[in-house]
């Protein structure tokens, strides 16, 4: 990234966040760039994935081609988009998860906490799971997490 790409960062932008907002506006240019020989009504989406939203300044960004949207948001369109390829991951994660584990209803219930509604909404359903709360820590901080 040069200066150049940090002058056309929103001014709203919270200034330990600028460097985050200038390499997202570097990838729009990339992706306008690398579109020039395709279709011309293709338009890739760039997106900043955070929840740090407010800090980033999520209006001025979308006019310059950036999405800031938090990661329950972006979650939720995945699934929107990919319900199938989004119900492998969450699989894959409950079995990934080793420390602390995780319960399939735990996960969905930490994805719902963390913003994630139309994705577990859909998967609950799905699966017939109800979302319940993770109530044992990772080991070495408190208790040892429970068997079975």
């Amino acid at each position: 990234m040069s200066s150049v790409d940090f002058t056309n960062v929103p001014e709203k932008v919270d200034e330990k966040d600028r460097h985050v907002a200038a390499a997202a506006l570097v990838l729009r240019h990339s992706a306008d760039e690398a579109t020039e020989d395709d279709e011309p009504a293709l338009v890739y989406d760039v997106l900043l994935v955070t929840d740090n939203v407010v800090d980033l300044a999520k209006g001025p960004m979308r006019k310059l081609g950036v999405r800031v949207i938090t990661s329950g948001a972006f979650l939720d369109e995945v699934y929107a988009a990919e319900p199938d390829a989004a119900e492998r991951a969450i699989q894959q994660a409950v079995k990934d998860l080793k420390n602390p584990p995780y319960t399939v209803a735990e996960l969905l219930f930490a994805l719902k906490a963390g913003g994630a509604k139309e994705l577990v909404t859909g998967l609950s359903t799905r699966w017939a799971v109800i979302p319940t709360k993770h109530d044992h820590p990772a080991k070495g901080k408190g208790r040892e997490p429970t068997k079975g």
